[in-house]
């Protein structure tokens, strides 16, 4: 354990950034089948599909973020642009009525979450300065980020149950905690370019 890393703001910053992503990042995983089949009126097999298309989009987007921050912005510039883009998402899916309109919006939301799944690794890499401290800077980070993990399915389960299964309430939650966090990454970005500065 190295609790001194939490003094730094960056890293601090950070750590509470992902928290709030991670919070939300697997709802819809969790609630994209059920939302299909109780509010479109799809069949089960038709709800699975948009799962698989979530996770397709993913094997292209992972590299091509990887591409974005390596030759153009940088890891957390392209982390705080994700997770903002993935906000965004988790607010577009509330008037979703139709199964067209279901199936665009997989394909965009699995480019979002699947990016601020694959950059969030490289934004942390990049606020650690000293190699020999990174293995445990990233275990004490993602240990962190798994209770977050954990949290939100039954967070956001919780709140369609008390808003008799109207998944309204629960998609605003999941797009205000994230925006949340993209505030935090932001504020870590600006934190270690300070830092940065002062250091030369």
């Amino acid at each position: 354990m190295e609790l001194s890393a939490f003094r730094e703001p960056p890293y601090s910053f950070f750590a509470v950034g992902m928290f709030f992503i991670f919070w939300a990042l697997f709802f819809g995983f969790f609630y994209i089948n059920s939302f299909a089949t109780s509010v479109l009126g799809v069949s089960g097999e038709t709800a699975a599909n948009l799962l698989v298309i979530i996770n397709a989009v993913g094997i292209p987007t992972r590299p091509l973020v990887g591409l974005v921050s390596d030759r153009l912005l940088g890891p957390l510039p392209t982390l705080i642009l994700s997770s903002i883009f993935l906000s965004i998402m988790l607010f577009v899916w509330i008037p979703v009525k139709s199964i067209g309109g279901m199936y665009a919006w997989v394909v965009l939301y699995g480019i979002a979450t699947t990016g601020t799944q694959g950059i969030c690794v490289g934004a942390l890499v990049s606020l650690t300065k000293d190699p020999a401290r990174m293995g445990t800077r990233f275990g004490m980070a993602l240990s962190l980020f798994g209770f977050a993990t954990l949290a939100g399915p039954p967070t956001g389960g919780g709140i369609i149950e008390t808003m008799n299964n109207n998944y309204v309430g629960a998609q605003a939650w999941a797009g205000a905690v994230t925006i949340t966090g993209s505030l935090f990454i932001a504020i870590a970005w600006w934190s270690d370019r300070k830092a940065m500065a002062g250091n030369t």
